[in-house]
């Protein structure tokens, strides 16, 4: 009797069944600030590839590209070739101006790289002439433009339109919250043109550089011009001539001291510049704004705000008429459309994988228990994600679509450990199993690129959600899934269905095992294979192009010596016009163009105080004109242009009469024929920099009818045996970069898996150091060979990472079990079997679950393009690591270990 009701006791319930109900109120409300969460989290465009970069312009009027790199792009490009965050410096001299376009880092903060840049011109315009103008300094950032607005106008005049949108739509715009920036392109520009006289000016004298700076010093805010109000004719603002009197009556300073009106030396004219941009659009004047996002707010908001702030002034008839605001993109209608999809991926992949669990498990209660902790796992990152600032965009969303079924993976494992069968070996530790993805994942840290720092909030994400699911399957199960229940009628088919693939696989396992030695042989056999298929589809010493049929395809050379790149290029060139699939092919540094030329005399330039920049702003003054700034009156802005009467510039340049300094009392006027001669002649079209060397272009255009596969055959093979001297490259086209760009993506894999094995060191067994490494292998080297051909080359890097991290998941999971039978001196064939045959069903039914969440997402096709590449990696991962661990680690295993066993339990 006493047995009897010692059989009929309840076994003793684990310690956590008494925390029920905390656990079961954590798990709702990470669900309920889970759902709170997603509905405040902003919708957002896709992140942009375009890395931030910052543009310096600096005008050198009057000079050749030879002469601005000598006197400014050298010294320009020494300030700014070291700074932090700037990954590459690449600048160009045209005739009269010199730009340096700084590429910065995606991951490092912009605002603080433009502040040091800033701080560094700051520092440098000290050191420059003084006839050279202040650098100005530009942010181009893709991933701040919030809207871009197209402002069309009928029977209006341009100078009208141009007025409205500075005076009134601009103004409106930037006062709405979350915008830094409302920029404005196209349409006419009023222009007040000064003309002085240099006879004049040699009486007083003064010199050009005199007028300039009292235009400059007209140009500051306290100098604003105050003009009354004018009659409109005919939809036309009539010109002020009340800012041509107040421009003539700014003040010029003598040598003296004492100042005289411009209007002395000096003609003021008010006309429109002749230099705007005249766009239209069917017939309409048209100007274009961009409107750009402060970055702590979305830009999805701003987008929202300006929307909102066009149909406020539609409503209000605050738009004159004639005039149209048209929203020249759709990216946010596209990218709320896309998140509704993923969405619906999301639901669609978790409820998917629930019905598979349910139809592996059998098991209400075990699929009640791992829908909670998925859509708990999903809610926490939604938390996350909102505390971090991230939005949804196809690859935030996009992770948690992917992970919807992975997410339940440690809880599988849990139902093992928690209700194990009679005689079944104990699971692996689940916290270092559980661990193992999430510090393959880190390596991703270190990477720097562009592309990096795009699947970064990926990462962040998935990571995020895989740990929490990771907490919530060591609490939740051993709480609610300790008591046994009957097996309702509807669950034994499945359940006969798992028991009998594993009575399958156990026999399968127990012939491999008779010959533990064929699987490494035959996974070395593919590892190799595939190896090879990825070096050979992968070349890294020829050219990788990807072209496109009627595209423009560009090589670029860089080295030392311009003059040896010149040859270089003529060489590639040459090359290349042999092909019948290109045409128009030119090599950069054969561009040439007509320019007036300067040779001066410095040693009489330095006696008299001037440089080169001096004679070269005078000579274009006299030529074409020099901007002199802008000024605004109170809605209104003019440029100023200063040029010489064209009565007198050729007459001045061909004898050299053109005045650069006054004429004093121990010093008589100073003209162009005194310290240079000018000369017409030929000179490049432009001089490239890239990191402080000089560098040319070799571009060609692909034929329309030429296949894209024969067009990149064709372009190797004419490359083929082309070789450059010691320190020069070729790149273009993703040549040097994807070389560059590939050995440096090619560490993060290795990085990876160092921090797994890192972390394995805990275990203090090199058993399952080499068996990790191994699996690890397998799957990282097939699922690079597998992604070569797609269009993401970085693809190939990251799937090999995620690949790292499930497989070191699958085989620690397996490897685990496997060392406590063999430290308990257990391990023999048969108990590796039979472990192996225990691990059968929730390594089956984790990856099967993980395939079926994902499946949704598999099925939208151009929504998720940018996601297809991951799709295909994980799904290939969790089919290769699932392999990899249930039919080649135990033979590996076994081999590992067989020498430490007795005669008698190796025959067994």
């Amino acid at each position: 009797m006493t047995e009897r009701r010692a059989a009929r006791a309840p076994v003793a319930a684990p310690a956590l069944t008494r925390y029920r109900v905390p656990i079961a109120l954590s798990v709702a409300v990470l669900g309920l600030l889970g759902i709170f969460a997603f509905g405040r989290l902003p919708v957002d465009f896709l992140p942009s590839l375009e890395a931030p970069r910052l543009r310096v312009q600096v005008p050198v009027p009057g000079l050749t590209p030879e002469a601005i790199e000598d006197k400014l792009m050298r010294p320009l490009e020494a300030a700014l070739l070291d700074t932090p965050g700037v990954a590459t410096v690449e600048s160009v001299a045209t005739p009269g101006s010199v730009a340096t376009d700084l590429y910065l880092q995606h991951y490092r903060d912009a605002d603080a790289v433009q502040q040091e840049v800033a701080a560094r011109l700051e520092h440098l315009r000290t050191m420059l002439p003084a006839a050279v103008a202040p650098p100005v300094l530009s942010r181009l950032d893709a991933a701040r433009a919030a809207a871009e607005l197209a402002v069309t106008a009928r029977g209006r005049d341009p100078l009208a339109l141009r007025d409205w949108v500075d005076g009134e739509l601009v103004k409106r715009l930037r006062e709405l919250p979350g915008v830094a920036t409302v920029q404005a392109q196209g349409g006419a520009v009023r222009e007040i043109v000064v003309l002085p006289d240099q006879r004049r000016l040699a009486g007083f004298g003064i010199s050009f550089d005199d007028v300039i700076q009292a235009l400059q010093k007209g140009r500051e805010p306290e100098a604003r011009i105050a003009t009354p109000l004018v009659k409109r004719h005919r939809g036309r603002d009539a010109m002020q001539s009340g800012n041509v009197a107040a421009v003539a009556a700014m003040p010029v300073t003598l040598p003296s001291g004492e100042s005289i009106p411009l209007s002395e030396v000096a003609d003021v004219t008010l006309g429109e510049a002749s230099g705007s941009e005249r766009a239209s659009l069917n017939g309409a004047a048209v100007m274009t704004l961009t409107v750009q996002h402060q970055p702590p707010a979305a830009r999805a908001d701003v987008t929202d705000r300006v929307r909102a702030e066009i149909d406020w002034m539609r409503a209000n008839r605050l738009i004159p008429d004639g005039v149209e605001v048209h929203f020249m993109t759709r990216q946010l209608d596209q990218a709320r459309r896309v998140e509704k999809r993923l969405v619906a991926a999301l639901i669609g992949g978790y409820l998917l994988a629930l019905l598979v669990a349910y139809f592996l498990s059998g098991s209400g209660r075990r699929t009640r228990i791992l829908g909670a902790i998925m859509v708990a796992s999903i809610g926490s990152a939604c938390v996350g994600m909102l505390l971090m600032k991230l939005t949804l965009n196809v690859l935030t969303l996009g992770a948690l679509a992917l992970a919807s079924g992975w997410l339940g993976a440690c809880a599988i494992l849990m139902f093992e450990r928690a209700r194990p069968a009679p005689g079944a070996v104990a699971l692996a530790s689940p916290v270092i199993t559980a661990l193992t993805l999430p510090v393959a994942l880190a390596s991703l840290a270190f990477g720097i690129g562009e592309i990096e720092a795009l699947f970064r909030g990926f990462v962040m994400v998935f990571s995020g959600a895989w740990t929490v699911s990771a907490l919530l399957a060591w609490t939740v199960v051993p709480a609610f899934d300790a008591a046994r229940r009957r097996a309702r009628p509807w669950t034994r088919m499945p359940r006969r269905a798992m028991q009998h693939t594993r009575q399958i696989y156990g026999r399968f396992l127990g012939v491999l095992l008779r010959r533990p030695w064929l699987l490494p042989v035959l996974a070395l056999a593919f590892v190799g294979a595939m190896a090879f298929v990825f070096c050979t589809r992968h070349p890294q010493t020829l050219p990788a192009v990807n072209p496109v049929p009627g595209a423009t395809m560009t090589w670029r050379l860089r080295g030392p010596d311009r003059g040896r790149l010149a040859a270089l290029g003529d060489a590639l060139a040459q090359r290349l016009r042999g092909l019948p699939v290109l045409h128009d092919v030119v090599n950069s540094a054969r561009r040439t163009q007509e320019e007036f030329v300067l040779h001066l005399d410095e040693t009489r330039a330095a006696e008299l105080g001037l440089d080169v920049t001096d004679v070269g702003r005078a000579l274009a003054i006299a030529l074409t004109g020099i901007s002199a700034g802008s000024i605004h009156d109170a809605d209104r802005r003019y440029d100023i242009r200063m040029q010489l009467p064209p009565r007198d510039s050729a007459d001045a340049v061909a004898r050299g009469r053109l005045l650069l300094l006054g004429e004093l009392q121990d010093r008589p006027a100073v003209y162009l024929r005194d310290v240079a001669t000018v000369e017409r002649s030929t000179v490049p079209a432009e001089i490239r920099h890239v990191n402080g060397l000089p560098q040319i272009r070799v571009t060609a255009v692909a034929a329309a009818d030429a296949a894209p596969r024969y067009l990149a055959a064709e372009t190797r093979r004419a490359l083929r045996g082309y070789t450059l001297p010691a320190g020069y490259e070729l790149s273009g086209d993703g040549v040097g970069e994807s070389a560059a760009r590939d050995a440096r993506d090619m560490r993060l894999p290795a990085l990876a898996l160092g921090f797994v094995l890192a972390l394995l060191l805990w275990q203090r067994s090199w058993r399952v150091v080499i068996a990790v490494m191994a699996g690890s292998v397998i799957v990282a080297t097939a699922v690079m060979a597998l992604l070569i051909n797609l269009s993401l080359p970085f693809s190939v890097w990251f799937g090999a990472v995620i690949g790292i991290g499930i497989a070191a998941f699958y085989v620690v999971a397996f490897v685990l079990p496997l060392e406590a039978l063999r430290k308990a001196g257990k391990l023999s064939r048969r108990t590796l079997a039979q472990a192996a045959r225990d691990l059968w069903r929730p390594m089956l039914t984790m990856t099967l679950v993980a395939i079926a969440g994902m499946t949704p997402l598999m099925a939208f096709g151009g929504v998720a393009v940018i996601l297809r590449p991951l799709i295909m990696v994980v799904a290939a991962s969790l089919i290769l690591a699932f392999l990899a661990s249930v039919l080649f680690i135990p033979s590996l295993y076994f081999l590992l270990t067989h020498r430490e066993q007795s005669p008698a339990q190796v025959h067994l």
